[in-house]
């Protein structure tokens, strides 16, 4: 299924699945240049927190060598993402770089509202042209969790803290040949890296523990 306009959620009262047959079988390939899948709210005021909830995105492949995110969480709660494939590439012949800025972005503009509850589980992020997972935005982002997936090939680094983040738990998961660190973290209270696979052929560093500034630390972190 071909598809330029971003493909949105927003706001809902109740629960809602957006679930394909398998990640080989359901086939989305964006072509336009923007982001992908975006699932937000749909109030514009600065009181609004974690205002959609119960959202699932499963077994599908997204794919695309234009777009600037594949799928993007802004200040939502209770976000499922799994047995998912993000390609930057739309064949194996395809050098890849597509999603230029992250497969997946947590974010949002209101500091008051989290991006929370997020689950990033089976999924795989290869040959991205930013990073595989990146949250940079003012929003707080608490009670990450990324599991048992794969980020492989990214032309930035792996995945990507670079703003103020709670409760994270990064566990076993293969972070492998990014461009950047696998892994780079420069504002986190709270972060737990254990039981992941690291392969660094031209990376930096595997782990990249670097505070923004004093006013951002990085604090309480398990390895």
């Amino acid at each position: 299924y071909r598809f330029s306009n971003t493909l949105r959620f927003t706001q809902t009262p109740g629960r809602v699945t957006f679930k394909g047959a398998s990640k080989s079988c359901t086939i989305l390939q964006y072509t336009g240049t923007g982001i992908g899948i975006l699932v937000d709210s749909l109030s514009s005021s600065s009181n609004a927190s974690n205002s959609l909830t119960g959202i699932v995105l499963e077994d599908f492949m997204l794919r695309s060598n234009t777009g600037s995110h594949a799928i993007s969480l802004r200040e939502v709660g209770a976000v499922d993402v799994k047995n998912v494939l993000i390609l930057g590439q739309l064949n194996d012949a395809d050098p890849g770089g597509g999603w230029k800025e992250a497969g997946i972005s947590l974010g949002g503009t209101y500091a008051c509202c989290n991006a929370s509850e997020v689950h990033i589980d089976h999924v795989n992020i290869r040959y991205i042209g930013g990073a595989g997972i990146k949250s940079d935005e003012i929003n707080n982002k608490h009670r990450v969790w990324i599991t048992s997936s794969q980020v492989e090939g990214c032309a930035k680094s792996g995945i990507t803290v670079a703003s103020s983040g709670g409760a994270w738990d990064i566990t076993g998961n293969t972070i492998e040949g990014n461009g950047l660190a696998e892994i780079s973290v420069a504002h986190a209270v709270g972060l737990n890296i254990s039981g992941n696979y690291f392969e660094t052929p031209w990376a930096p560093s595997s782990i990249l523990l670097v505070p923004a500034a004093a006013s951002t630390p990085v604090s309480d972190v398990t390895i």
